[in-house]
């Protein structure tokens, strides 16, 4: 009788021990979208054929059928192949899985269409518009199709956006390029508007207002800035500095609108200085 219960005893060991030999960790699949799974026990569905029941991810475990599964930590916030091992009881396993991106960016702009004055040549398309990316700081935006800023007209064209795993997206917008009124401030060059006072003639260079006589109405004006961070944009911008200088130079001054840019070549607005 003491001989059959050793002999159970010895079974009842050797098969908890063969129970033990092995540890299989499985995947609902073996790609993972990046940043959608933040640890690496929450890949797993079941161990040893048993589903899980609880995870820890503070501590990197899970619980399954009253056993306690390690999970190593890989990084998980970066696309590629990886490798994670998995321990139960001194038993480890290894599974090999992919982190893959499979968003397009986004792109944002508050409406179909955009109006922009005809010949503003401190328009760019592309400083109105917003494009962001759940994987990629840094990836290309571009155009389809083209409009003339010199010409008034109706202009349909995609922005288009890329991410570095090759995700694509578009989105159409239409420009409309209004008719220039006509000013009493013309636009001489690219970056700069001058004024001439006395009588609103334009003309190609810098008039400064007369060394030997005051203007009749009041002391001289003060320069104005009309910043993106005040609500202007760039349309905007450039036509409360036009309203600005014709105000101005209704008073015998004369007035440079100039743009104002970043150290990265960002717009920030304009500026009326009186001259």
């Amino acid at each position: 009788m003491k001989r059959s219960l050793s002999v159970l005893l010895v079974l009842m060991l050797l098969s908890g021990c063969s129970q033990r030999k092995n540890l299989e960790i499985e995947f609902d699949t073996d790609t993972f979208e990046v940043h959608k799974v933040k640890n690496t026990c929450e890949l797993v569905i079941r161990v040893n054929g048993k589903p899980v029941d609880e995870l820890e991810s503070k501590n990197n475990t899970l619980l399954s059928n009253g056993n306690v599964v390690h999970c190593s930590v890989v990084d998980m916030e970066s696309v590629g192949e990886k490798t994670v091992i998995y321990e139960l009881d001194g038993i480890q396993t290894e599974k090999t899985f992919q982190l893959v991106d499979t968003t397009a960016p986004s792109i944002h702009f508050d409406q179909d269409s955009i109006s922009v004055e005809e010949g503003n040549e401190y328009f760019k398309l592309l400083d109105v518009i917003k494009v962001t990316d759940n994987y990629d700081k840094d990836f290309y935006v571009g155009l389809d199709g083209a409009f003339d800023i010199h010409q008034a007209g109706e202009y349909h064209v995609k922005i288009l956006a890329k991410d570095s795993s090759n995700n694509e997206a578009e989105k159409s917008l239409v420009v409309n390029v209004k008719p220039k009124e006509k000013e009493v401030v013309t636009v001489i060059e690219k970056e700069t508007v001058y004024v001439q006072g006395h009588g609103g003639q334009s003309s190609t260079s810098p008039v400064p207002a007369p060394s030997t006589q005051k203007p009749s109405q009041g002391a001289k004006p003060s320069n104005k800035d009309f910043l993106h961070s005040d609500g202007y944009n760039l349309n905007t911008a450039y036509s409360a500095c036009l309203a600005y200088a014709k105000e101005v130079n209704a008073k015998g001054w004369g007035v440079s609108c100039t743009s104002i840019d970043s150290v990265d070549g960002y717009s920030l607005g304009m500026r009326a200085t009186i001259q």
